[in-house]
């Protein structure tokens, strides 16, 4: 009966791949054999990958061996090597000396017998094969992403100098033209000086010519004026200065008397007015007067 589940297991695990899948998907709870047991690091350890989900139907099949051919081995090894797998896992424990694993060497032989050595081999040369596709792949993923990380923080930086060029540049070039401008104004204005000096020195000149033209002038107008009227020329100014007093005096003269007669018209008017009026109110009263006395009299002739 042993042989025959040890061997349609074998064979249904060698033959179907998704027996393992399946084994894993029904995780029989009651088993002391879970991922989290002890005895996976005390007997499953050196045969099994550590880390796998197969450890949990491996587990399953160990413990089939050893309860289905305890009768047909040393039932006393067996009875402690369960002892041991039930124990508590015990760091502080080393081992002395091996014991020999009959279980072992029953699956080892048996797995021997059906060749599952040749197909392990294979599928650990596919599986670390796949493995290190998936490893490269991730590698050049994650070098991918560190690359277009790179790429994105190098774009970035660059735009920041690009940035921070631009507006040093800006800086320069503000700097560089307020100093342009200075240096214009100092020009300039060293310039306009530099002009007003040389149009002061011109004008300078002219107006000496225009002095010395000038004098020249007068003293051949002093000499004719006093060719002309025997005034010598220091007395000229004397005579010009009696002239333009005596000029002066006859228009506040003549100012004067235009006002004392405009005054003396505008009173005599004022007075012709007045005197008019009175005679005009006088006749007014001599006609009333008269007019009473007709009445007067008419009414007494009227009443004889």
């Amino acid at each position: 009966m042993g042989d025959s589940l040890v061997d349609k297991f074998i064979a249904d695990v060698l033959r179907d791949p998704n027996a393992w899948k399946r084994a894993v998907a029904c995780v029989d709870s009651r088993s002391r054999y879970s991922e989290k047991s002890g005895a996976i690091r005390s007997v499953a350890g050196p045969l099994f990958r550590r880390g796998t989900n197969e450890n949990v139907s491996s587990l399953k099949f160990l413990d089939m061996l050893r309860r289905d051919d305890v009768e047909g081995v040393n039932a006393r090894a067996v009875t402690v090597a369960r002892t041991d797998v039930r124990q508590q896992w015990d760091n502080s424990k080393t081992i002395i000396d091996e014991q020999q694993d009959l279980l072992k060497q029953l699956l080892v032989r048996k797995l021997n017998r059906h060749g599952f050595f040749v197909s392990y081999q294979s599928s650990k040369a596919k599986l670390l094969e796949k493995h290190a596709r998936e490893m490269s792949s991730r590698q050049q993923r994650y070098a991918d992403i560190v690359v277009t990380r790179n790429i994105k923080v190098n774009s970035r930086q660059r735009e920041h100098v690009i940035v921070k060029e631009r507006n040093e540049r800006q800086f320069v070039l503000e700097q560089e033209r307020k100093a342009r401008r200075t240096i214009l104004r100092r020009f300039a204005k060293q310039s306009t000086v530099v002009v007003e000096n040389e149009e002061f020195v011109e004008r300078r000149e002219i107006f000496r010519e225009l002095l010395e033209v000038y004098c020249a002038i007068k003293a051949i107008m002093d000499e004719e004026m006093y060719l002309l009227t025997g005034i010598r020329p220091e007395d000229q100014h004397a005579f010009f200065a009696i002239q333009h007093m005596e000029a002066k005096e006859r228009h506040e003269i003549i100012a004067r008397f235009e006002s004392q007669r405009r005054e003396m018209f505008l009173q005599l008017q004022k007075r012709l007015k007045n005197t008019i009026q009175n005679e005009i109110k006088r006749i007014i009263r001599r006609e009333q007067q008269i007019q009473e006395l007709h009445r007067q009299c008419g009414y007494l002739k009227i009443k004889n």
